[in-house]
């Protein structure tokens, strides 16, 4: 990973459409995307700096983090997507709690404005890291559209959430003794809901979408090419026909 590296020409090739290295770790880059199988390690001795500055500052530490996250997304596709998504919501309880114990303590307001108050707070903590982080590839898109739509799929997965706890509750023996367990299984149920949700609706990737219309409509272009030549040709036979 020093930056001087060789592999096959045909690897670099299948990889060209899929570079997206942030830093300078291009070597990393090439392994993971061209599915290197065999690699070796020249080992090097690195030696103090005599003229210069270093280039290693804390923005490309934070590159390199960011690197391997996106490398992450690439290497493990929705189960990465999935678990920042449940890590985020882990985070959002503590700033749902924080903020809830804050505005009851300190600011003394009535319980049921500061609960509402907590929730909208963790929400959108939890929709900026989501954007920024979980799904970054649509953090360029329409603001609003993607603001809105998350506080949707949040309340559908609460939906779903209460719902799946409730039946539980009233129609399975087991969880009639056991309600806190069905709380969790609701729980699970509403947060697989609510990824799903964000995953293919509220933070769907419009590239994705663009690229099958437009390998569609190349598809379309050429079957339309080759009905035409096919049908030229028949009319040729048919003209030369005796």
């Amino acid at each position: 990973m020093a930056g001087f590296f060789a592999l096959r020409r045909s690897l670099f090739q299948s990889t060209q459409k899929t570079l997206d290295p942030i830093g300078y770790k291009i070597g990393l880059e090439l392994v993971v995307k061209s599915g290197c199988s065999n690699v070796v390690e020249v080992p090097i001795h690195f030696a103090d700096r005599l003229h210069g500055r270093s280039k290693f500052s804390v923005r490309e530490q934070i590159n390199y983090l960011l690197h391997l996250k996106r490398l992450f997304d690439f290497q493990c596709r929705n189960w990465a997507y999935f678990f920042q998504f449940v890590m985020i919501g882990g985070s959002g309880v503590v700033v749902d709690l924080l903020c809830f114990t804050l505005f009851m303590v300190m600011f003394s307001i009535e319980v049921a404005f500061a609960r509402g108050l907590a929730i909208w707070m963790a929400m959108s903590w939890n929709f900026t890291l989501n954007r920024l982080l979980t799904f970054s590839y649509v953090r360029h898109d329409t603001l609003l559209r993607q603001y809105l739509g998350y506080f949707g799929s949040c309340l559908m997965g609460a939906i779903v959430n209460w719902s799946t706890s409730v039946t539980l509750c009233n129609f399975q023996p087991f969880f009639i003794c056991h309600k806190l367990a069905a709380a969790v299984v609701g729980v699970a149920a509403g947060t697989i809901f609510n990824y799903l949700l964000c995953r293919h609706f509220v933070f769907r990737d419009q590239r994705i979408q663009a690229t099958y219309s437009d390998s569609q409509e190349s598809f379309n272009r050429q079957s339309s090419a080759d009905d035409f030549q096919t049908t030229r040709s028949e009319v040729n036979n048919v003209n030369h026909d005796p």
